[in-house]
């Protein structure tokens, strides 16, 4: 029995080495090719770019702008009806104190 080292040979590296170091090669072809692109100048992100905002710029154009500021009004009157942190205290205040309340008032029905 081994202690995982292989048995002290390399039976089977040797493809798995050759078959690794052809797949660099093409990792490495590719990236000279890219990097030939940018410096050419084949590689044209300007113009890539031109023609996604002309893409933008054209489904802007085609939103209907009523729809969405109705949209966006109704939004914002739904956040505005959020109460503020202080109308919450004051709410949780209002309900305890109605609790304890009615609590005080079933204690003494129950104790006369």
């Amino acid at each position: 029995m081994s202690g995982g080292d292989g048995g002290g040979t390399s039976d089977g590296m040797e493809p798995r080495v050759k078959a690794l170091e052809a797949g660099m090669e093409k990792v490495l072809g590719k990236l000279d090719e890219i990097s030939k692109s940018i410096a050419d100048g084949r590689l044209d992100t300007e113009k890539r770019f031109g023609a996604l905002e002309v893409r933008l710029a054209t489904i802007e154009g085609k939103l209907d702008t009523k729809a969405s500021a109705a949209s966006l009004e109704r939004i914002d009157g739904q956040i505005k009806s959020i109460p503020t942190t202080w109308q919450t205290i004051a709410i949780l205040v209002s309900l305890l104190g109605g609790i304890t309340a009615i609590a005080f008032a079933i204690s003494k029905l129950m104790h006369p």
